[in-house]
């Protein structure tokens, strides 16, 4: 692939942004996902950045380049005929158009904020105040199922008590190298830890105890990277 603006943004994101997971790569795109959002960038615009989002992303159309919105039920292609694998969206969905790394740097972290990352963590600390057993009734009794929606971006709808359940057994010890956390969490004192599922949700893994480990920053890029 040319040395193009769109090669500068996945290499970015692959090395240098915190919180953004590489996925996968095709000859056209390349998958990425953050906690709280998933995204992909077109691979072959030389000038500018290609970024789909959810449709939730049109609020940022004051401050970034919207280039089309395709609103549930529209064909995500031109050349459907063509292409019949591409078939109508189930949800709302953007094109962004960015022109520089920090651009997109700053896109990534306001589309974050509107996805109001501090809510489950607001739910995870409410968790983390009650019981074990409390938590654990919770988790048999009130299965939350992953919500799922197919638009070539997949977000999921995590439960809180399996990752305040996760750190309270870690006890604020990495579940790999066993080492205490690196620091506390400003917001509540507790050691941070990161939640980490061992079959990834996106490749049909479950939002369980049984599929989750608690781990450090470090570790829980090397499961991802190592």
């Amino acid at each position: 692939m040319n040395n193009n603006i769109s090669k500068l943004a996945i290499d970015f994101l692959r090395n240098e942004m915190n919180l953004v997971e590489f996925r996968k790569e095709t000859n056209k795109v390349a998958y990425f996902e953050t906690p709280y959002f998933h995204l992909i960038i077109e691979k072959n615009r030389k000038t500018r950045i290609s970024i789909y989002t959810e449709g939730i992303a049109i609020e940022l159309k004051n401050k970034y380049k919207l280039s089309k919105f395709l609103q549930k039920g529209e064909n995500s292609h031109s050349n459907i005929k063509s292409n019949p694998s591409r078939l109508t969206i189930n949800t709302d969905r953007c094109l962004f158009a960015l022109y520089s790394i920090e651009n997109l740097k700053n896109f990534i972290q306001d589309y974050n904020n509107l996805r109001h990352p501090q809510s489950f963590d607001k739910l995870v600390e409410d968790a983390l105040k009650e019981s074990s057993e409390t938590r654990l009734k919770r988790i048999k009794e009130n299965k939350i199922n992953l919500e799922k929606k197919i638009i070539e971006i997949i977000q999921y709808s995590r439960n809180p008590d399996i990752v305040a359940e996760r750190l309270y057994l870690a006890n604020g010890f990495c579940n790999d190298c066993g080492q205490p956390a690196p620091f506390l969490r400003k917001s509540n004192n507790t050691p941070y830890l990161e939640v980490h599922h061992i079959i990834p949700l996106s490749e049909g893994g479950e939002d369980t105890l049984e599929n989750t480990i608690a781990l450090c920053p470090n570790c829980h890029r090397k499961r991802h990277f190592g």
